[in-house]
């Protein structure tokens, strides 16, 4: 058996946990010796904070598409939002009452929404899902390692010999939790640590008979778990010494267990130590029964779950300002998948695909990504709310605008080229989201189609241009166009003749920005 197996099959050895003032710490794996070329990103202090939020959530329950009030409360009516109760982002886009603080954030600029983000062809199992969303992977890729692992491994490729160190004295990454994120895991092994605040504890003792271990069959991998667990230890204490060195400051906190890990976050971040990468967890969404509660849809499991997050993270934002810095840090959520546009006859929601994702801090651009996702009049029970974002797109630019990473390195994480998407800066907008910076993307013409029909695209500049044609269950039909395209209209002629009777969406991404809309095949 090779190392790499060995590891892989030993994981839940390499997990043993160390006490953090009664909160565990796991062990995880390796990472590699920052690169001179990206060392920027470590000196300006940046600091990648991610919130998974498990089960799959449902996207049109947050962030609601106002312009489309009467097509969202017919699809869902059981659980639909009272408009009036709904808070406005702008006058087409709302979110759920629940999330007043991320409401306040919008406001503040300190909030990014992108709308629809998913991938072609998901999946829709919770364990697959969030094998393909961890490891930054295509639906038909099955990928062992995660894409903040293979970020993580590109520049330390000499851990886990020698590490800690007198540079690295601190794990490069954290998840708060009794369960190291497969965000981190690397071609070998994970590497981060997982802190928890579990009581559950198994002190490492190295067994009686060590050296005829070493001498056996699997010393060399024995000794490798060895290394891992003295290596454990030594961050334990640097961990120990941020956490005791400091507290949070901010009072607001609710008292959820999202909060008590961003507190942990904060009180580290404070205590200064130097892990770049944090992954918290807020579990239940789910929501395939009583999701909102009949005759006060306002209120109920999902009305709670978004309440916890945009609290936990305000709090959180506010622990920053008060620690002075805010400017450091930037967030971003992501769930497996979203939920279908319909509701079920048990006031919940099943598996769909795209969701809005958030990214919160102060360098975030404060606006809303992408259009409202098209509402059909009468969509099918299994229709799913088409993707405008590839969450790949969102991982590579996040990678290279906030973590420093190169390009190409990029490129070679997620084995394709990717859509540079404007999360962080500003981006020149106007109040109708089917046009951005000058460009925009038409509706088909005549809908509905019967053998063919035509879409206009127009471009303010030469830009590269893709527009794919995807089913109502989000699987991609055929690429109209991949090309780069001059400034000025394109006309793109869609042959409908073979598709069969119903609804369809298309998606346009020109130059990292993205269009969708929505046509009809009829028969």
């Amino acid at each position: 058996m090779n190392r790499r197996n060995f590891i892989k099959r030993s994981t839940p050895w390499l997990s043993l946990p160390l006490l953090l003032d009664a909160m565990p710490i796991f062990a995880a794996k390796p990472e590699r010796a920052l690169d001179r070329l990206n060392r920027l990103a470590l000196e300006e202090d940046k600091i990648l904070v991610l919130v998974q939020l498990n089960g799959g959530n449902d996207g049109l329950n947050t962030i609601i598409p106002l312009n489309q009030y009467s097509a969202y409360q017919s699809a869902r009516a059981n659980i639909a939002l009272p408009e009036q109760s709904i808070l406005k982002l702008n006058n087409q886009t709302g979110i759920h009452p629940a999330m007043q603080s991320f409401h306040n954030l919008y406001n503040e600029g300190k909030l990014g929404i992108l709308q629809s983000v998913s991938y072609p062809d998901p999946n829709f199992s919770h364990f697959r899902a969030t094998d393909i969303w961890t490891s930054g992977s295509a639906s038909d890729e099955v990928e062992s390692s995660g894409w903040l692992g293979r970020f993580l491994n590109y520049y330390h490729p000499e851990f886990p010999d020698n590490y800690p160190n007198e540079e690295f004295k601190d794990p490069l990454a954290l998840t708060i939790g009794s369960v190291v994120s497969q965000t981190c895991q690397g071609p070998v092994s994970n590497m981060g640590l997982a802190v928890s605040s579990d009581e559950f504890y198994f002190p490492y003792q190295p067994p009686a008979d060590d050296d005829e271990i070493q001498g056996g069959h699997y010393g060399a991998e024995l000794e490798f778990m060895k290394t891992i667990m003295r290596q454990t230890n030594q961050y334990a204490d640097g961990i120990q010494a941020a956490f005791g060195k400091a507290e949070t400051l901010s009072p607001d906190y609710p008292e959820s267990k999202l909060a008590e890990q961003l507190k942990i976050v904060a009180r580290l971040i404070n205590g200064g130590i130097q892990t770049r990468i944090f992954i918290v967890n807020i579990g239940g969404f789910d929501t395939h029964a009583n999701q909102a509660v009949a005759g006060s849809t306002i209120t109920g499991t999902h009305a709670n779950l978004l309440a916890d997050i945009a609290d936990s993270v305000s709090a959180f934002m506010d622990d920053l300002k008060r620690m002075g810095v805010e400017d450091k840090v930037l967030g971003m959520t992501f769930s497996e998948f979203g939920r279908r546009i319909r509701s079920n006859n048990s006031n919940g929601t099943d598996h769909g695909s795209g969701a809005p994702l958030f990214v919160f801090g102060t360098k975030v651009n404060p606006t809303i990504h992408g259009a409202n996702p098209s509402i059909p009049a009468n969509p099918a029970q299994n229709e799913s709310v088409p993707m405008q974002f590839d969450y790949r797109d969102i991982y590579a630019t996040l990678l290279q605008d906030w973590l420093g990473a190169d390009e190409s390195l990029v490129m070679q994480i997620f084995d394709r080229s990717f859509q540079h998407l404007p999360i962080i800066g500003t981006i020149t907008s106007t109040d109708d989201p089917n046009i951005i910076n000058g460009s925009w993307l038409g509706q088909n013409f005549p809908n509905p189609a019967k053998n063919n029909t035509t879409i206009k695209v127009f471009s303010s500049k030469k830009n590269l241009a893709r527009l794919v044609l995807y089913d109502n269950m989000a699987r991609e039909i055929a690429v109209l166009l991949d090309k780069e395209i001059e400034k000025g209209e394109q006309i793109v002629m869609v042959d409908t003749s073979s598709l069969l009777q119903g609804i369809y969406h298309y998606r346009l991404n020109l130059g990292g920005m993205q269009l969708s809309k929505s046509m009809i095949v009829k028969k």
